[in-house]
């Protein structure tokens, strides 16, 4: 351990995959199975859930975009006939561009 830094431990409550932080130092993780990302504060609170849309399944990593808008670049898929990475809107419901599509 580096000398003063700490490690914290949270329960996630679905199948965690990717993790990433966020502008405003939030820390966001890409939960694969339920297709969602989950949102929490550096302490671990957790402050939102965003389910992903039908068609983006599998999702491996997400990351939120700088620049106020608030929407993500969304890596998913493995086998399924979809595997790709898009732009999602800030409120994780819609796909709004492809930006490599591996199908």
């Amino acid at each position: 351990m580096v000398q003063g830094t700490s490690v914290r431990h949270w329960p996630v409550g679905d199948e965690p995959c990717g993790v990433s932080v966020t502008g405003d130092h939030n820390v966001l993780v890409a939960c694969n199975k339920a297709r969602k990302i989950r949102e929490f504060s550096s302490d671990g609170a957790p402050l939102r859930q965003l389910p992903l849309p039908a068609d983006v399944d599998n999702v491996w990593h997400a990351i939120q975009l700088c620049g106020g808008g608030g929407e993500f670049v969304v890596s998913h898929g493995l086998m399924e006939p979809v595997h790709r990475v898009c732009r999602v809107s800030a409120d994780a419901r819609r796909v709004l561009q492809v930006q490599c599509d591996y199908s």
